[in-house]
């Protein structure tokens, strides 16, 4: 008698019912119930603006602001009726009321920058608004360190 191993691989198909913007769903009851929704809505007309969706690649990044699966939405506003669509959206997927701040009529002509978290969608501003995030806390931290050294200098005299 002799024996042998074999490899048998499996392919499973399943049907996936795809909402129109994009959420999927195992049966097309649910799919279909979906789409007759709001959010369903919203988020299809939040979808078709001016985005650029970016996902954080965690310690390769320097200043590590997002996380490995967080993801970085920036839209290009360029009308009330984008900023309306965004704020829907936004409200459409704030479920925590966290942080309940919304774009105004000062956001037309920029592009800013949303971060959708489970249970709400932060706004960080626009990009310009970061950069100068990130380079206060650059001058801060150069600050402090310049002042530690100061004062390792006097103690030391």
């Amino acid at each position: 008698m002799t024996t042998k191993e074999q490899k048998i691989e499996r392919i499973e198909i399943k049907k996936i019912y795809v909402a129109d913007d994009g959420t999927e769903f195992q049966s097309e009851e649910e799919c279909k119930k979906y789409e007759q929704t709001a959010r369903c809505v919203i988020n299809g007309m939040f979808h078709k603006l001016k985005i650029q969706k970016t996902y954080g690649v965690g310690d390769c990044e320097p200043f590590n602001f997002f996380g490995y699966e967080d993801c970085v939405y920036a839209v290009k506003i360029e009308n009330m009726n984008q900023v309306e669509i965004v704020n829907k959206w936004m409200k459409s997927e704030n479920s925590c009321h966290i942080n309940e701040s919304y774009l105004g009529a000062d956001a037309v002509g920029t592009i800013q920058l949303l971060s959708p978290f489970e249970g709400g969608v932060w706004v960080i501003g626009t990009p310009d608004e970061l950069k100068e995030t990130y380079n206060k806390a650059i001058d801060n931290l150069f600050v402090a360190l310049v002042e530690k050294v100061e004062d390792m200098k006097e103690e030391t005299i």
